[in-house]
């Protein structure tokens, strides 16, 4: 876990853990020089069950950045 996270409560079959915080813009993310990281379609599932659309993230390689008020922007090979 890094520091200043907190994990789901949501315990499944073989739960390998979660613990980066959730979010729906880059605002929402406490640590310095994370990101609101779009999750990608083939993940639509954690979106629905975390109840998120991104997730705090130090790097938006191949993804997308949530921003607050802008519809997301496109990070390193993402598209919006």
């Amino acid at each position: 876990m890094r520091r200043g996270d907190s994990c789901s409560s949501t315990i499944v079959v073989l739960d390998l853990g979660y613990c980066l915080a959730n979010c729906s813009c880059t605002a929402d993310c406490k640590l310095p020089g994370d990101l609101c990281r779009k999750w990608p379609a083939s993940e639509a599932d954690l979106a629905s069950i975390l109840g998120a659309p991104g997730i705090c993230y130090p790097t938006l390689a191949e993804s997308v950045e949530l921003t607050c008020g802008s519809g997301g922007a496109s990070g390193v090979g993402g598209s919006n």
